[in-house]
């Protein structure tokens, strides 16, 4: 299968590059053949007419604001994000879409997915603390895998970075003293016959040493309230990691190189470095507490080859390669053997990708442009960067649980009654066809109808449509009506599972999903914008019993999203609500926790999974100001109001059942946790906001900035909730995984001299 991937990339290299020598001619295409920065279509169509709800945040926005990473970005600015703490990482919702893992949502930087395949999705590039190579960051809400491939049911986020036309040179110095991490930078760019730029990045991050994480585990402590050593019944406490650090003093890199050689052919490299420890309970401490934790280092590197044949007709080609090297330190062993032992691993290993993707568009007449293309992707797995074969390790679902490439290896050593030898390179291929066209029907009336089709070699196609029609009740408002079907195909670590377990029924994720859109630009000054959407998505998990991806049940969300902006020069405005409501959930598979009590009497709930939006408020109200007080002096002020947090009716549920039981010890300890989370805020409205001021000083040909950061400076029952899990059987007499983290009154300084 490698050998036809190969083959079919330099297939369409040759045929392309004949084409261009042949046919290429100097000439311009206007409007609908330029390729959009982010779009939900292929084309670069007016924002009036895009059939999806996107949130475009600048520079200027990115920079003035009091935030520490990509995802404070997103909570800032975006109607309805949010997201909550997982053990392995923040996990993010919109629209009523927050699960376990990220892989509902879509990563690219610079266009380029950078998604991980194996399991995570969006993983690295949303919580490193340096963002000041980043020149835009625009993000769809909802459903576009018609154009951007399997896995954007819930979102696509694109970081677009600095490059030759942005900047030219310059240097900055962050620092934050609560989360106590310290970022240098450098960018040198070159805007000539070539133009280029260079960006560097160098970041410590030891975390909040003091931080407050509240949890419940009636399963392995027996307890619940503040992480300390003398958390729980069982002497299983210990400190909290410190938030927002690098797992084991490991630093944050960032590097990137991009050239342009003029209009036709871009060239860019990327590589990142990304590491946490686990929000959990220390499991060493030889040489002071130590945590599970993650690490992963990614290289991307891609061409982009633009074609004009003619004046109808457009080409643009991708050809990239991305390696993303991943180690996930459980500490199964813990004082046994030294932490970096394979044997303390869950996961060491690398994800390759190469890949290639071609897009026409033919201007048939001046209202009517079709666009075809297809993508080819090849992923294989290796050891990780600079390790030995013997220390290759992927965890899998049942019948593997985990992979090694020989027996050799040091993990096998020690489980190999868990552990399954696979004899040849775990590897898979991807390959789409999609399509799309834009008709203008008159002045007033557009369609644009899509489809898309994705084969996995370990799954059945997958197959997206949608179409967009919508109409310009004058020069500056319109209303758009979309209605698609956009899929989600399960990770590479379900599909691969299945396959070994001779299972090739692996149930994809679909969303059916309906919006209308309504935009307006009132004025120069002020705009706004509505939308209502009502999505159906066939909800997809790992089925135990059949060893392979299936549905859990079908989930019905309805939402709004409203979002206005004022700008006056002096002001840059931005205010938004959003709703979203659980209408139906049927389930397939049926989901019975119960309660115990001492004197073995139980009490069962039947429907606890029935909430599917048990992690998110309902409404959302946020607001951002970027005040201009004077030439050189800038305020940025934002907050967020929320309420009607779903998190309490799991809680609910289990107090009820609680009472049910004749076990007045239970009932009392079930009241005096609930009591302890009501004096903290849980589930109850909330509300936080942030500062920022900056001030620049011109100085000859230099421009020397500072800004001075407060986050959460005014806010009440303001807390970063821990994920709610549902589980079956037996969840031992309370919730399991109820929690949350103190965020505190955040400082921090940025000093930037730009030439």
């Amino acid at each position: 299968m490698k050998y036809l991937v190969f083959i079919l990339i330099l297939f369409q290299i040759a045929f392309l590059t004949a084409t261009n020598t042949a046919k290429l001619k100097q000439l311009s295409l206007e409007s609908l053949l330029q390729i959009p920065v982010l779009s939900s279509t292929y084309y670069d169509i007016d924002e009036l007419i895009e059939p999806s709800s996107i949130t475009v945040i600048t520079k200027d926005q990115i920079s003035s604001a009091p935030v520490n990473n990509v995802l404070d970005i997103l909570e800032v600015y975006v109607p309805g994000f949010t997201y909550v703490e997982h053990f392995m990482g923040p996990r993010m919702g919109l629209r009523g879409v927050l699960s376990d893992q990220n892989i509902s949502y879509l990563l690219l930087v610079n266009g380029k997915n950078l998604n991980l395949k194996y399991q995570w999705g969006p993983l690295h590039e949303l919580q490193n603390k340096d963002l000041g190579d980043i020149h835009e960051i625009r993000v769809i809400h909802g459903p576009v895998s018609v154009t951007h491939g399997p896995g954007a049911i819930a979102g696509v986020i694109d970081i677009r970075t600095l490059s030759g036309k942005n900047e030219h040179v310059a240097v900055a110095h962050t620092s934050n003293f609560v989360y106590n991490y310290n970022t240098t930078s450098a960018m040198l760019s070159l805007d000539d016959i070539i133009s280029s730029s260079f960006y560097a990045s160098s970041t410590k991050a030891n975390g909040d040493k003091n931080t407050q994480y509240w949890y419940t585990d009636r399963a392995h402590g027996y307890g619940w309230g503040f992480m300390s050593p003398d958390w729980g019944d069982m002497d299983t406490g210990s400190l909290a990691p410190n938030y927002l650090s690098s797992y084991r003093d490991e630093k944050e890199y960032k590097a990137q190189i991009e050239m342009s050689f003029g209009k036709y052919l871009d060239l860019w490299s990327r590589y990142t470095t990304f590491s946490y420890p686990h929000t959990t309970q220390s499991s060493l401490e030889e040489e002071g507490a130590a945590w599970a934790g993650f690490r992963i280092k990614s290289f991307s590197i891609e061409g982009v080859n633009r074609m004009e044949l003619g004046q109808s007709v457009d080409i643009e080609t991708k050809l990239g390669y991305d390696s993303s090297s991943i180690q996930e330190t459980a500490l199964w062993q813990r004082e046994a053997l030294s932490i970096d032992h394979i044997a303390q691993q869950k996961n060491a290993f690398s994800e390759n990708e190469v890949n290639l993707r071609s897009t026409l568009k033919w201007n048939i007449q001046d209202k009517l442009v079709f666009t075809f293309g297809t993508e080819l992707m090849y992923e294989y797995y290796k050891q990780a960067w600079g390790e030995d074969e013997d220390d290759f390790l992927m965890s899998y679902q049942t019948g593997i649980r985990f992979a090694v490439y020989n027996e050799d290896s040091g993990f096998y050593n020690y489980y190999p009654t868990l552990t399954t030898v696979i004899d040849e390179t775990i590897d898979g291929f991807t390959y789409s066809f999609f399509g799309e066209a834009y008709y203008e029907i008159n002045d007033i009336f557009r369609l644009i109808p899509s489809v898309r089709m994705d084969k996995n070699e370990y799954a059945d196609p997958a197959y997206s449509y949608r179409i967009s029609a919508s109409a310009k009740t004058s020069d500056s408002s319109s209303i758009i009506v979309t209605a698609q079907e956009s899929v989600r195909l399960p990770t590479f670590m379900n599909l691969y599972s299945s396959d070994y377990n001779n299972d090739n029924d692996a149930r994809n994720e679909i969303l059916r999903g309906f919006e209308l859109i309504h935009r307006n630009k009132v004025s120069k000054k002020f705009s706004y914008s509505g939308n209502l959407y009502y999505n159906q998505i066939d909800q997809v998990a790992w089925n135990q019993e059949q060893e392979s991806p299936d549905v859990l049940g079908q989930l019905d969300l309805f939402g709004v999203e409203i979002n206005a902006r004022y700008n006056t020069g002096l002001h840059s405005f931005g205010f938004s609500y959003s709703f979203v409501h659980q209408v139906d959930w049927e389930e397939e598979k049926e989901q019975v926790a119960y309660v115990s009590g001492q004197d073995a009497s139980e009490a069962y709930i039947d429907d606890y999974g029935e909430n599917r939006i048990n992690n998110l408020p309902k409404h959302m109200f946020k607001f951002y100001d970027c005040i201009k007080l004077s030439q050189n002096l800038r305020l940025n002020v934002n907050g967020r109001f929320a309420f009607d947090y779903q998190q309490q009716e799991l809680l609910d549920m289990f107090e009820e059942a609680h009472q049910e039981i004749a076990d007045q010890e239970l009932i009392i300890g079930m009241h005096s946790l609930l009591d302890d989370l009501d004096e903290y805020g849980y589930g109850k409205p909330s509300f936080t906001s942030g500062l920022a001021i900056n001030w620049s000083i011109p100085y000859d040909k230099l421009n020397i900035s500072m800004k001075l950061n407060i986050d959460n400076i005014i806010s009440f029952n303001n807390i970063r909730y821990v994920i709610q899990y549902w589980e079956d059987g037996n969840l031992r007499q309370y919730p399991r995984q109820v929690g949350f983290i103190k965020e505190p009154v955040n400082f921090g300084v940025e000093v930037m001299i730009k030439v």
